[in-house]
């Protein structure tokens, strides 16, 4: 294993366990490391463009914001068309293929009445042969972080 190698699982390690809450988080990264900010964000950015980081961003707790869950399952034949259109919604935060009937799924997270327009929305303009929606009861929320 190579040096950048090495600087590269030790910022993911960092990015998954303590991203510093600073107005330069590739700074204080850097600073523990004995990296230069700007080697930090070359790192991240090469990450993103890899697929290797998707997103990086807070989680926050959607219930004690006044915001509900609810996956939908959806019968669809052309799932492309229909993944397209789903992407749209800022509010749907997963969307996935599986095999079965229902072959795509999301998850929404909103208030209560705009979850259910955005499944109306859907139904019309993606006319799966059959739609399901269950709302979330409780969530379990594990802990993952990878061993770099």
């Amino acid at each position: 294993m190579n040096l950048k190698q090495i600087d590269t699982y030790r910022v993911l390690k960092i990015l998954q366990e303590e991203f510093p809450l600073d107005t330069q988080p590739f700074k204080v990264i850097g600073e523990k490391l004995g990296l230069d900010e700007d080697s930090v964000i070359e790192i991240v950015a090469s990450l993103k463009n890899k697929g290797i980081i998707r997103e990086i961003g807070p989680i926050f707790n959607h219930k004690r914001l006044g915001f509900e869950t609810k996956l939908v399952g959806i019968a669809v034949k052309d799932i492309e068309f229909a993944a397209n259109i789903i992407n749209e919604y800022e509010e749907i935060t997963h969307n996935y293929e599986r095999e079965g009937n229902y072959n795509l799924w999301c998850t929404i997270i909103g208030k209560k009445d705009r979850i259910d327009n955005i499944i109306e929305i859907i139904k019309q303009r993606i006319k799966p042969d059959d739609i399901v929606s269950i709302p979330s009861i409780s969530s379990f929320k594990l802990l993952f972080e990878l061993e770099i």
